[in-house]
């Protein structure tokens, strides 16, 4: 099932499933699972929440992803900021996750966006050439 997952996933909700999985120790298979343990637990909502906000897919997605429904991605990204904030082992996970993130990512990210930008602007050129010769023949 796990393999079934990660092959229909995009770079960034991939990249976002290995952070989680390198910070907390854990396989997608263990956060998809029905296991109530409290790591998993906090590990599944900090990763649907980090789905929906980062990523920007539905919350049907990123309960597709986890293994729940759309309800408990809604839960995961309302209940967030309070949870951080009052609740010790979930900001410390979260904590975790972001120092993980940091270190492992932060060069593969810039590379990303570097590789972006450069799409863009040759998309940009592309299209400020078309409409030269849109003005020209008009």
């Amino acid at each position: 099932m796990e393999d079934i997952i990660r092959n229909k996933l995009t770079v960034l909700e991939s990249s976002l499933i290995e952070v989680v999985e390198g910070a907390c120790n854990l396989t997608l298979t263990e956060i998809r699972s029905s296991s109530r343990r409290n790591h998993l637990v906090i590990a599944r909502s900090i990763l649907g929440y980090l789905l929906r906000s980062e990523t920007g897919c539905t919350y049907y997605r990123a309960g597709e992803i986890i293994g729940r429904d759309h309800a408990s991605v809604i839960k995961y990204v309302k209940d967030f900021k309070e949870s951080v904030v009052w609740y010790k082992k979930y900001k410390d996970t979260y904590n975790l996750i972001e120092k993980y993130r940091e270190e492992q990512y932060s060069d593969i990210s810039l590379q990303m966006m570097n590789t972006q930008i450069f799409q863009i602007e040759s998309q940009l050129e592309i299209l400020k050439q078309k409409q030269s010769v849109l003005i020209k023949n008009h």
